[in-house]
């Protein structure tokens, strides 16, 4: 598995981040343990969680941290990974309140490293922003807890390149450790904005890929397969069943309907899977970018390790990511 090396970090990354649904009832949680096996026998050994995943559920508990704890506990191979989490994000069930400060940022991270049975993290990110916050209190925080060997390194997500030049400023002036990398959603897709800001996501700006372009600063793109758009568009029952309510309400429009048809008819040309290809469209920007997949089958880990290998052209590139704006 191919790795890049993220700058100002120790860290050297597999080009792909997993994340993996807590059991449920297409899964028990021996079978989920065996598929997180298979990532790590594919050489896949970087793991994204939050301590908001799941708690959205009745109960409100951190599910996807949790069950990644059993499975520590029972592998006991914590140190054949590395981790991330993040904090900070708005409670599902009180949303009026704002969590993007020190006290529930460190909050979070003890809360995750109890849940994850582990007593540090290698990665940490802010999982969304409060412009009202000061970057001050955030950084002074992350960097506290990395002095304190409690996380390895950190970054932000869902935060926009205004903030993150203000962060990184700050951090240089004050001899402090900055951001190394930002998570936010990017894919092939044309996104449905208000829909994607309803779901509590970011899609990133044109500010933002200027910021990673110039800077070279790495980013980690969540939804990489815009939850299977691009093979399922064409499906019969696409545009009214409910099976494919999130991939059509996030990303169904006619921009995205014919990036689809042109990964299609690439796809029929070279043989390669229009998922592969869509994967494939990520390893191929102009900055450090690591695709996060959620896997749900041996098949989603299999089709991430193909499309680091595929030989898209600049032309293949053009023709799939025909120009269009994001919708409001």
């Amino acid at each position: 598995m191919k790795h890049i090396t993220i700058p100002g970090t120790s860290l050297s990354f597999p080009r792909v981040a997993a994340s993996f649904a807590p059991p449920s009832t297409d899964y028990t949680e021996t079978e989920t343990y065996y598929l997180l096996d298979a990532y790590l026998e594919a050489g896949g050994v970087f793991l994204d969680t939050a301590n908001v995943y799941g708690r959205w559920f009745p109960g409100g508990k951190p599910l996807n941290e949790l069950w990644m704890g059993r499975y520590f506990a029972r592998r006991k191979n914590r140190h054949k990974f590395l981790l991330d989490s993040k904090g900070g994000a708005f409670d599902p069930w009180n949303k009026g309140v704002v969590r993007v400060n020190a006290p529930c940022i460190r909050a979070d991270l003890e809360n995750s490293l109890s849940n994850l049975k582990t007593d540090y993290l290698d990665y940490y990110w802010v999982h969304v922003d409060c412009p009202q916050t000061p970057v001050e209190e955030i950084l002074e925080v992350l960097n506290e807890e990395k002095k304190a060997g409690k996380i390895r390194h950190f970054g932000c997500s869902n935060w926009s390149a205004q903030r993150i030049e203000q962060a990184q400023n700050y951090a240089a002036r004050h001899h402090l450790e900055g951001f190394t990398a930002n998570q936010s959603m990017k894919n092939l897709a044309c996104p449905n904005l208000q829909a994607v800001w309803d779901d509590g996501m970011t899609y990133i700006s044109s500010e933002l890929e200027k910021l990673h372009r110039e800077k070279a600063f790495p980013l980690f793109a969540y939804t990489a397969a815009a939850r299977g758009y691009f093979s399922l568009f064409d499906q019969p029952a696409f545009l009214s069943s409910d099976v494919y309510r999130s991939p059509r309400t996030l990303f169904e429009n006619p921009t995205t309907r014919k990036r689809a048809q042109a990964v299609r008819k690439l796809a029929n040309e070279t043989g390669w899977d229009p998922s592969q290809i869509a994967l494939a469209y990520l390893y191929h920007q102009p900055y450090p970018t690591v695709p996060v997949i959620g896997v749900q089958s041996v098949r989603d880990i299999c089709n991430v390790l193909v499309a680091m290998e595929l030989p898209l052209t600049p032309n293949m590139i053009c023709q799939i990511a025909q120009r269009g704006e994001a919708q409001p």
